[in-house]
């Protein structure tokens, strides 16, 4: 098996939040956002690779019941200068 090395640092840092709300006994929403920075470094640009987004949002519907759960998750990405082929 091959193993992961790192072979040099890399700052960062970046803040994430989210919010609940409970709509019904049953029913809650969910909101959050993500913001990442990461330092440039003499061979990389900060957050120009395409791989880390800058800014992330996401939404969430929950429905709990005795007998099943259901979730609906959404995610945007907001500045991600990388090529299209990195989108996931």
């Amino acid at each position: 098996t091959g193993q992961y090395r790192n072979f040099d640092t890399e700052k960062a840092r970046g803040i994430n939040a989210d919010v609940r709300k409970q709509l019904t006994n049953h029913l809650s929403v969910r909101l959050g956002y993500t913001y990442t920075h990461i330092d440039a470094t003499p061979t990389r640009k900060a957050n120009r690779d395409g791989y880390v987004p800058k800014h992330a949002v996401n939404a969430g519907l929950d429905y709990n019941d005795a007998k099943w759960d259901a979730h609906l998750d959404i995610r945007g990405i907001i500045n991600r200068p990388g090529p299209a082929d990195n989108v996931f």
